[in-house]
């Protein structure tokens, strides 16, 4: 379950951007679990045994698909943080 969100008061805009760059990291990872997981589900439905709807084989290309898209904006996102960081002096 994620924590409750908090915020540094006065606003410390380095240490923000870091845990800012560490959560995209993080979520980056669990995202790639979730790509190899539904990859692999998707796998054994369509060369298993037993027949697989469609339907099913549909929604896990989809969700793989979208799962896909969402580790390159997270990856991307942590990037354009870290590079800001170091712009600014402030890298890690």
């Amino acid at each position: 379950m994620p924590r409750d969100f908090k915020i540094s008061s006065p606003l410390d805009q380095v240490a923000e951007l870091r845990r800012a760059a560490r959560e995209a990291r993080q979520a980056d990872a669990l995202a790639e679990q979730a790509v190899m997981r539904a990859f692999e589900v998707y796998r054994t439905l369509k060369f298993g045994q037993a027949e697989t709807p469609e339907k099913v084989l549909d929604r896990l290309d989809r969700a793989s698909d979208q799962l896909g898209s969402a580790r390159f904006a997270l990856g991307d996102a942590s990037y354009q943080i870290e590079q800001l960081l170091r712009e600014t002096g402030n890298g890690t």
